[in-house]
């Protein structure tokens, strides 16, 4: 048995990526529709209470992480409901191949479908924001790094959280998980604007890697300036990914009782 098999990775994705073709256009138009909302008063409302015009680019840039972000709470509530119902991931797991090949393949599938949500968001801030978003503004290949790390991130996260959630708690995870760290994760304020107003407080926020991919975004797609170090941001996130993953693995052995 191979520790990790290409080929059955790949199948899985093909699988999964099959099985989403229904769902994925209303994906896509629940968050046109949420996003929209959120830039729209961001830019052309809230300037009238005194907000400076560029906090809609600055809501843009969260919006793509929170996309993504949100995007593991369906993922969560998929694998509960396969974990107590369809049991589908069982089949998986007889394959001829470790449990790795097999939460690889889920955490990349969740990736792939984050990204494709995360870039639509790129064009429709433009159409939206028209000169209150430069796209000269983006660094590409720093934005897609932290597009794919904070993908990779959210899919380890999906697994972790679903390892440890039944039907029976399932409606406690956006009430204690998915609500807290998004509104405390940068969504509507910086790092640096957080120390200025609760100095002390603020490095207490640094623990919620949320906090991290939102800056390491806005630095992507806004400037460096005003936001934590990108690469710092960046390294901090692969760590706990890597962390978050083994956990979830020694979880989902538990709850699934498999043995490699």
């Amino acid at each position: 048995m191979k520790l990790f098999d290409i080929s059955i990775y790949k199948n899985i994705i093909a699988a999964c990526i099959t099985g989403i073709k229904k769902t994925l256009v209303d994906r896509i138009i629940n968050i046109i529709i949420w996003s929209s909302c959120t830039m729209l008063v961001s830019s052309y409302i809230l300037t009238a209470f005194g907000i400076t015009e560029s906090f809609g680019s600055f809501q843009l840039a969260g919006l793509v992480a929170s996309a993504s972000f949100f995007q593991a709470y369906e993922n969560i509530i998929n694998l509960v409901i396969d974990f107590s119902h369809h049991r589908k991931i069982n089949s998986w797991l007889l394959l001829p191949t470790s449990s790795l090949t097999i939460f690889a393949a889920m955490v990349t599938f969740y990736a792939i479908t984050g990204l494709i949500l995360g870039l639509i968001l790129i064009p429709l801030g433009k159409i939206l924001l028209l000169g209150r978003f430069s796209l000269m503004s983006i660094h590409w290949f720093k934005f897609f790094g932290i597009l794919i790390l904070s993908n990779i991130f959210f899919g380890c996260l999906s697994l972790l959280v679903a390892a440890k959630t039944t039907m029976a708690t399932l409606g406690n995870v956006w009430h204690r998980v998915i609500f807290p760290i998004w509104f405390l994760g940068g969504f509507q304020f910086s790092w640096l604007a957080l120390q200025k107003a609760i100095p002390g407080a603020s490095y207490i926020f640094l623990l919620n890697p949320l906090l991290l991919i939102n800056e390491a975004m806005r630095g992507s797609i806004l400037g460096p300036d005003g936001y934590l170090n990108y690469w710092v941001c960046c390294a901090i996130v692969i760590a706990v990914t890597f962390v978050i993953f083994r956990a979830a693995q020694r979880a989902l052995k538990k709850r699934l009782d498999f043995v490699i």
